[in-house]
């Protein structure tokens, strides 16, 4: 039990403080890629499962106040922000530079992570000890956590660099790969892992359990799902969708609203959980958004925007999923998705930080059936979005024309996924224009909500900015069109 402990513990302390940016340092010694790791079973799953405890830390870019969601909703316009601080407020004016920490903390705790499963897949597949159905798992779940941060990256600062080994030498010079490429990567990767992973979750001591915080098969094909989408797969981001959806004994969508972000949601396909520290913290997201104080003088500053405020007016989702601070006369709206701010003595924890649940799987479905010219009828994109309308208790739409579909289906994504690690920002960006089609949705819409904000917008601002320190480091890297260092 010591020596898993002791294990544990190296991973964490590896993934965490191993390197400021893994591309231009050793491994650190006995750390994730020590051999000595995977010398037993629950050794080497303590690696996998102390990374996916790191993912939970507030710092991390999954959630909290460095997270994708808080950074990308101020940037579009879920978000509003009330203060002065330089870091949040490029992000709120659209004015990012390249020495904006925030940024580049997303891009170092990415490729830490990714660092940390390019480790495990290497000690996993060397250990001649680990027995096969355990080795399956956690190759599987390290090439599912590698896609999954790829993805992030991808979709934030566009071509990246992508290493797939711990070498150092080579990972210092990696030039940045197109677009298309990366999201090669991350369907292939998605693709081992569902052939590698259980149906079931698993727990820490690798038994079936109600917990959904390691990654499964469905989870993969969630994922992948997503990636498809984006890469503009229709027919196989159907498929993955649909093979999740028709899982109707593990996932279903949650008829109480308030329960669908609980411990063991039926929606739930991954979450992350908070490991019981004593400080009443469920989720970052639920401690940070919940709002306690005025944004004008308070931490973090952030409320609902009025413009989100106007899509969920008269949807139960508003009833639901957001509620009000009062304070010096005015009225804040912020995200109730997460209940517990806090709570208080040993209460059990009760929440868990969704990262994909069912309802992403049918508006990716929707969308997807759509694009292949199946927008009405039964077996229609719109069937879809209405399926998940009427969880909310709301009147379906119509559409027959893809311009009235791709209305109904912002509108739905807005209602359904706000704040939520990002997708409308991903959305307006990788939509193109309604209007104007030789634009995207983002050149579309963003000048006018930028301009309100105070900023201006400008077509690069679509992508983040290549971390001034990355590319002082390695020569090889590009800026991103539009950043001055």
């Amino acid at each position: 039990m010591k020596n898993i402990i002791r294990i544990y513990v190296i991973a964490l302390l590896a993934a965490t403080t191993g390197c400021a940016k893994f591309v231009e340092l050793d491994p650190p010694v006995n750390s994730i890629s020590d051999r000595t790791a995977y010398t037993t079973n629950a050794t080497a799953t303590s690696v996998i499962t102390g990374i996916l405890y790191n993912m939970t830390v507030n710092t991390d870019f999954v959630h909290g106040v460095s997270g994708v969601g808080l950074l990308t909703g101020m940037g579009s316009d879920e978000l509003k922000y009330y203060q002065a601080s330089q870091g949040n407020l490029e992000f709120a004016k659209n004015s990012l530079l390249a020495d904006n920490s925030y940024v580049s903390g997303i891009w170092a705790r990415c490729y830490k992570l990714i660092y940390a499963a390019n480790a495990a897949i290497e000690g996993v597949t060397a250990s001649p000890t680990i027995s096969e159905p355990v080795k399956r798992q956690l190759t599987g779940e390290a090439r599912f956590l590698r896609a999954f941060c790829y993805f992030y990256l991808v979709n934030l600062y566009g071509d990246v660099p992508v290493p797939v080994t711990t070498d150092y030498k080579v990972n210092i010079t990696l030039p940045r790969k197109p677009v298309q490429d990366v999201y090669q990567q991350i369907i292939q990767d998605l693709k081992d892992a569902q052939a590698l992973l259980e149906n079931e979750y698993l727990s820490a001591t690798n038994a079936v359990t109600a917990d959904r915080v390691r990654p499964n098969k469905f989870a993969a094909t969630a994922l992948l799902a997503r990636a498809y989408l984006y890469a503009g797969d229709w027919a196989n981001a159907e498929s993955s969708a649909t093979e999740v959806i028709n899982q109707t004994g593990t996932y279903k969508l949650e008829e109480n609203m308030n329960e669908t972000f609980l411990v063991r949601s039926k929606e739930a396909i991954w979450q992350l959980g908070l490991a019981a520290n004593g400080s009443g913290i469920n989720t970052w997201d639920g401690n940070i958004l919940i709002i306690r104080t005025s944004p004008v003088t308070g931490y973090p500053g952030l409320a609902l925007s009025a413009s989100q405020m106007d899509v969920l007016a008269g949807d139960k989702r508003q009833a639901s999923w957001t509620d009000l601070f009062a304070a010096d006369g005015t009225t804040y709206p912020y995200p109730f998705k997460y209940k517990v701010y806090q709570a208080t003595g040993n209460s059990p924890t009760t929440e868990h930080t969704m990262v994909l649940r069912l309802a992403e799987q049918y508006l990716i479905r929707a969308e997807a059936k759509a694009m292949q010219g199946r927008i009405s009828g039964t077996d229609g994109g719109v069937a879809d979005i209405n399926a998940v309308r009427s969880r909310a208790e709301q009147t379906g739409v119509s559409a027959t024309t893809l311009p009235e579909f791709m209305l109904a289906l912002e509108r739905e994504r807005r209602l359904e996924l706000f704040t939520e690690m990002g997708h409308r920002w991903f959305d307006i960006k990788r939509w193109k224009g309604f209007s104007n089609t030789s634009i995207t949705r983002a050149d579309e819409i963003m000048p006018a909500i930028a301009a309100a904000k105070g900023g201006v917008w400008k077509p690069e601002y679509k992508l983040w900015p290549i971390p001034a320190s990355e590319l002082n480091v390695n020569v090889n890297l590009t800026p991103n069109p539009g950043y001055g260092l």
